[in-house]
């Protein structure tokens, strides 16, 4: 939501939400999970975590990915 924290400064949440056909809950709710990562739910936390660890991975093999690339 980078584009909404921008655009919220010059016309507000409810009109920017309203372009975007998003409720303006959407958006405090995604700024309440970003600023208190540890209220997120368990699964969150997990596909967090797994997402760190494939980025790992993947970047500790040169950036490619495959069964046998990554088996090496």
């Amino acid at each position: 939501m980078p584009l909404l924290d921008k655009l919220r400064k010059l016309y507000g949440v409810g009109p920017v939400c309203s372009e975007l056909h998003i409720a303006p809950s959407t958006y405090y709710h995604c700024q309440q999970q970003r600023h208190h990562p540890d209220k997120r739910s368990a699964r969150a936390q997990r596909d967090d975590w797994l997402k760190k660890e494939i980025l790992r991975v993947y970047d500790g093999n040169h950036q490619v990915y495959g069964v046998r690339k990554t088996g090496d």
